[in-house]
């Protein structure tokens, strides 16, 4: 192998580790329907479960969430993160 193909091949191996994603950092946010950020946590290194956790935006939810009715807000997340009273699973439409 020559010198400018083990460069090469170097390189393709420094370009592989920056999109590792154990070397990523991590940014949540929750957008509202008008299309504004509501909520914003990051950087992280941790799961999106764990990310949710350590945020804590479930908190926020519990004690600012709430419709005019009285009846307690959610938010549409995916099957990653673990079930509670405020996320729905699935699509909205």
């Amino acid at each position: 192998m020559e010198l400018s193909d083990q460069l090469q091949d170097q390189e393709r191996t420094k370009e592989l580790s920056i999109t590792d994603t154990k070397d990523a950092l991590k940014f949540q946010s929750l957008a509202l329907p008008n299309g504004m950020i509501g909520n914003m946590f990051g950087p992280g290194k941790k799961h999106d479960a764990g990310m949710l956790a350590y945020s804590g935006l479930l908190h926020l939810l519990q004690q600012h969430a709430v419709s005019p009715f009285g009846q307690p807000m959610c938010i549409y997340g995916d099957p990653a993160y673990p079930p509670n009273a405020f996320q729905k699973y699935g699509s909205y439409t």
